[in-house]
């Protein structure tokens, strides 16, 4: 470039010479360089072509041309002082083509540069989720395919055989296992021509729940971590707070108590939280705890023991049982002014009292029994049965507050043959004279034992520390009663036996021993006749039949 300048130092005129330049070499503003243009193909292989020209590396030229290398016209660009320039160029079918880029200067002269291109890929499957969960719905489509492409014949390895679509069609499927599974695409021309064969893979994760963690593609259980509980034990039908201990607990946490009924949970931490809880029978029971109420994975299991509760005496007495009237030679039918005439005024035993009430249909009962009686039955380790249970160990009298033991009938420690001598050896308590060890000591020309083998010496205190010592219906306070809890549970409407024997069974129409001394006689003792129910006075070394009574008095 010439530029004229005046005195002044005035621009006059300029005037732009070309410069002819070498081979290889571009002219600008009069200088000759060879340009070292950058550009790029991407991808290397494919249908659908992007290339990007460096215009920063290659200052000076005018235009560049591409000529794609398949017979269609060159494109040329001319240049604007942008960084960079890109354009693209779609491929009509697979092949191998070499693509120039010619570089021009004003005065168009023109360099060129060679790439060789090698298009072989015949469509590509495009996936809407490569790492899906399972149960999602998936899409699929082929892009970058080749003009002669026009259907397309899916299988997925999950089990979705042969749908065919066409080649522009979006096809669907929802994911029905979890692993890693291939995508197979069939490529065909309009005669139905295989063309190509496309395979992809995705990785179908499990839908896991809170508790869970994956493995393998599959949902493992992750167990609370549970460290404590307390306390350790409970108490039949009696409500206790629970507090389960542990670390990273979730604010959803919450127990169960097996054969029990528990509230919501209360003060939830990360380390512990607590429930109210009862429980309806005794025994030892699981404690199960879970991520959430309705969460089965990584719950954690715990035990505690429940008790029966002690037995609360109430100071009430019982009625007699008896539900009939009678004048003096004739049993009336019922208890009313219709049958009883004259003698209804009279207030005779069973138009008063409890008896009377269940009589007439107005006794609420815990449990069940004859007359006004309300026992429960009471298995071997405590629990309270239902009335029809055909098992049971003990008799719990709702309306007295004591606990009986029921009699057997298997030869063991309290079979309802067994019987034993009266003895005592307190003497705050015996009346002056503690009894005899064994009917033996008295008769001693007798040798068998009374009790069979369970006791050495048939008395009234080895039998109770015996069945103490066993834990009968969880409990080791088991006492002989005295004479009016004994004669408390007679029911004097029946006799041989007069018991209620729905729940005393194996009950003997014989003499039974009461704790009681015979105040005016100190060689005697206090029984009741359950043939009858009478009460009646006896030497402490006759060998009588026993039945134990607990209570927390």
């Amino acid at each position: 470039m010439f530029v004229v300048k005046d005195a002044a130092n005035a621009v006059l005129f300029t005037q732009t010479v070309n410069v002819a330049c070498p081979t290889g070499q571009l002219s600008n503003n009069g200088q000759c360089f060879v340009p070292q243009p950058t550009w790029t193909i991407l991808p290397s292989s494919g249908l659908l072509i992007n290339s990007e020209f460096c215009g920063d590396c290659v200052q000076g030229v005018k235009n560049y041309t591409y000529d794609w290398g398949d017979g269609t016209a060159a494109q040329t660009l001319s240049w604007q002082n942008q960084t960079a320039l890109v354009t693209s160029h779609s491929y009509a079918q697979a092949g191998t083509y070499t693509v120039t880029l010619s570089l021009s200067d004003a005065s168009q002269t023109t360099i060129s540069q060679q790439k060789q291109l090698v298009v072989s890929l015949k469509g590509v499957i495009s996936v809407s989720n490569v790492e899906p969960t399972l149960g999602q719905t998936i899409s699929l489509k082929i892009d970058n395919v080749l003009q002669d492409i026009k259907s397309v014949v899916w299988t997925i390895s999950n089990g979705v055989t042969n749908v065919a679509k066409q080649i522009a069609d979006v096809f669907s499927f929802t994911t029905n296992s979890a692993g890693e599974q291939t995508i197979t695409a069939q490529l065909k021309d309009a005669k139905g021509n295989l063309i190509n064969s496309l395979n992809s893979t995705i990785a179908v994760h499990p839908q896991c729940t809170i508790g869970q963690k994956e493995q393998n593609y599959a949902c493992v259980d992750v167990p609370l971590a549970i460290s404590s509980i307390s306390p350790s034990t409970l108490t039949q039908n009696s409500k206790t707070k629970i507090t389960v201990t542990g670390s990273n607990l979730p604010t959803t946490a919450v127990f169960s108590l097996q054969d029990g009924v528990c509230e919501a949970p209360i003060e939830q931490t990360s380390s512990q939280f607590s429930q109210f809880c009862t429980a309806n029978s005794t025994g030892t029971k699981t404690v199960t705890v879970k991520y959430q109420a309705n969460i089965e994975a990584g719950k954690t299991s715990l035990a505690l023991q429940v008790n029966a509760p002690t037995a609360q005496a109430t100071g009430l007495l019982n009625d007699t049982g008896i539900i009939e009237c009678s004048n003096e030679n004739t049993l009336f039918a019922d208890c009313t002014a219709t049958t009883m005439g004259g003698w209804f005024g009279l207030n005779q035993d069973a138009q008063l009292g409890r008896d009377a009430l269940a009589t007439q249909g107005q006794l609420s009962k815990v449990g069940a029994g004859d007359a006004g009686f309300d026992f429960t039955k009471i298995s071997a380790t405590g629990a309270a049965l239902p009335a029809n249970a055909t098992a049971w160990s003990c008799v719990q009298d709702n309306h007295t507050g004591l606990m009986w033991e029921v009699k057997t009938d298997d030869g063991g420690l309290r079979d309802k043959d067994n019987s034993y001598t009266w003895y005592n050896p307190n003497a705050a308590s015996n009346g002056g004279f503690e009894g005899y060890q064994d009917y033996r000591d008295w008769y001693t020309s007798y040798t068998q034992s009374t009790c069979g083998d369970s006791l050495s010496k048939c008395n009234t205190q080895a039998f109770a520390q015996a069945v103490n010592a066993q834990g009968l219906c969880g409990h080791n306070d088991w006492r002989l009663p005295n004479v009016e809890e004994l004669r408390g549970i007679v029911n004097y409407n029946k006799y041989n036996p007069a018991i209620d024997t729905a729940y005393f069974v194996n009950t003997q129409s014989d003499w039974y021993w009461s704790s009681s001394p015979v105040a005016y006689n100190s060689s005697d003792a206090w029984f009741v006749y359950f043939d009858h129910g009478g009460g009646y006075n006896n030497n402490k070394y006759v060998s009588g039949y026993v039945r134990l009574v607990r209570s927390s008095q």
